[in-house]
């Protein structure tokens, strides 16, 4: 069986850390008595509960932390990050971790407000996403949609490209792998303000289902 852990996030005044441990209540204390001996103070700290997933989960809050913009001092330490929205997007990994994988279905039953490929500002106005959630869906999610995140052309500046892309010309790059559901309200618009070229949404569809395999 598949040795479980966690992942944690931790504010340092403008400073946060994300990082994984076998034992994340060790490591935070770890971290708090270096953060005092340097006459700082924790502003914020979270720990996940204890999953299998824990490893591939902290590259994904890692990447979610580079997409966001904020300057780096390493590569698990990001200044000018908001420690709940970091917080918030490392839950719904661990959520995730615990439920189905994002499935490809081969109809749609019903209408959906938020199709494939629709691209929505969030309330994090640095953080934008394409949906997945048709032909993609999770289940038991009636308030969440399945999105990626689309990184701004101007935020890729001097920063290597995702290894699996589509380019949303105006608007940036949709990072297919970074799959994860967020809470509908968190979209800020009633309307999509750009969209995927419906040329292309049988490929990428496709690439993502590769990707997250049988």
């Amino acid at each position: 069986m598949a040795q479980a852990g966690q992942i944690y996030v931790i504010a340092m005044g403008d400073m946060i850390k994300v990082g994984r441990a076998a034992n994340a209540a060790s490591r935070l204390s770890s971290h708090r008595l270096e953060v005092n001996r340097h006459g700082k103070e924790v502003t914020g700290e979270w720990m996940s509960q204890p999953h299998v997933g824990w490893r591939g989960n902290e590259s994904r809050l890692i990447e979610f932390c580079n997409s966001l913009g904020g300057e780096h001092k390493g590569s698990e330490y990001f200044i000018g990050l908001d420690f709940e929205h970091v917080r918030t997007y490392a839950e719904t990994l661990v959520e995730l971790d615990h439920e189905p994988r994002p499935t490809l279905q081969d109809e749609t039953t019903e209408e959906t407000r938020y199709a494939f490929g629709d691209v929505y500002r969030t309330l994090n106005e640095d953080y934008q996403v394409m949906v997945i959630g048709s032909p993609f869906t999770l289940a038991a999610s009636p308030d969440r949609v399945a999105v990626v995140p689309v990184i701004r052309m101007d935020d890729l500046d001097g920063k290597p490209h995702p290894l699996l892309a589509e380019t949303i010309p105006g608007v940036g790059i949709a990072a297919l792998t970074r799959f994860t559901t967020i809470p509908i309200g968190w979209l800020t618009d009633d309307e999509p303000f750009a969209q995927l070229d419906p040329s292309r949404h049988a490929d990428v569809a496709r690439r993502i289902r590769n990707f997250i395999g049988p």
